[in-house]
């Protein structure tokens, strides 16, 4: 059972020495409290390991209190921090700020020294800070219980999905099931491994399987990838498909627009040529005109009609009327 045990152990060592440590090393507590430590690591990210020492203690000397400089401006203390650069100046000062205001929000306050010897709370504070990331919360987590093994829900979760432990809502079950796995001395090692594997890849909801060091070990990858890889496959598909459409409509377009160009030229040509005959009558009216011109004009003079000069003829004046005989009695004489 211990060979067994032992056997599973150095296959989770193993399998966590795949996992790519971060360029710059985690920052050790020389004496710092837990939320300095905290700084160094943010501060490093942008500045080398002796200017991030050099910007906490100006920054500590310039503000004793901590919600003080959360809730200043960046320009108020972008002088502090050494660098020559104003832009690697602004971005560090924003990340000042964003570091103590997610501090802030998750204990409400920035004691973080709280949380030592407490498994609970410290799990639960290195499950919930993005800003901070999975690697940084659990090395915390690490220096606030340094006599027991680190776990949080997310380790859990990992390891469950490697097949290495259970999930279990209890962090003690959890703790007491892997306790074996994990030796003292590998302690910082193995949380800042897993640490990385969690803020990563292997997200509660969204996990990116198929980009883990890990997933040829992991039942619960290599069934995300296949179901990427399907996924990849018919969105392959789906995308030849959606090009092959859209090939045939842009060529049905370009076809219509050639067939339409083509129906404005022979319109064009149409309406030249019409434009042309019409011009050509035109041209030949104005010319048949020319020539008739003259003609017609003396013809109009020869034909003009002389004026005729009438006579008044006097009429003579008209008789008067006879006046009527008186009749006879007597029988009218023929004569």
């Amino acid at each position: 059972m211990a060979t067994r045990a032992s056997d599973r152990a150095q296959r989770l060592a193993d399998l966590l020495a795949r996992v790519p440590v971060g360029p710059v090393p985690l920052p050790a507590p020389n004496g710092h409290t837990l939320i300095e430590v905290g700084f160094l690591a943010v501060l490093q990210r942008r500045l080398s390991e002796s200017a991030a020492e050099k910007t906490l203690a100006a920054l500590v000397g310039a503000y004793p209190d901590w919600n003080e400089l959360r809730v200043s401006q960046g320009q108020e203390f972008q002088h502090l921090i050494q660098t020559k650069s104003p832009d690697a100046a602004a971005l560090v000062a924003r990340d000042v700020r964003e570091y103590l205001q997610e501090i802030f929000q998750k204990i409400h306050g920035f004691n973080l020294e709280a949380l030592r010897g407490d498994v609970t709370e410290a799990a639960r504070f290195a499950s919930q800070v993005p800003f901070l990331g999975a690697t940084v919360g659990h090395y915390l987590l690490y220096l606030a219980c340094p006599e027991e093994l680190p776990v949080s829900p997310s380790i859990v979760r990992s390891l469950d999905r490697l097949g290495f432990a259970k999930r279990t809502s209890s962090l003690k079950k959890a703790q007491a099931g892997i306790e074996g796995l994990v030796p003292p001395e590998a302690r910082r090692e193995f949380v800042i491994r897993i640490g990385r594997v969690i803020e990563n890849w292997c997200d509660p909801k969204k996990p990116i399987c198929w980009q883990c060091p890990l997933v040829d070990a992991c039942p619960f990858g290599k069934k995300v990838l296949r179901e990427w890889k399907a996924t990849q496959r018919r969105l392959e598909i789906q995308r030849a498909r959606d090009e092959d459409r859209a090939r045939k409509e842009a060529e049905k377009e370009r076809k219509r627009a050639v067939a339409e160009e083509k129906r404005r030229l022979i319109a064009k040509a149409k309406d030249d040529a019409r434009r042309t005959r019409e011009a050509e009558r035109a041209k030949t009216r104005l010319t048949a005109a020319g020539k008739k011109k003259p003609a017609a004009s003396s013809s109009r003079k020869k034909s003009a009609p002389k004026k005729s000069v009438h006579k008044k003829v006097t009429r003579p004046p008209a008789r008067p009327a006879r006046p009527a005989r008186p009749a006879r009695n007597g029988p009218v004489r023929s004569r």
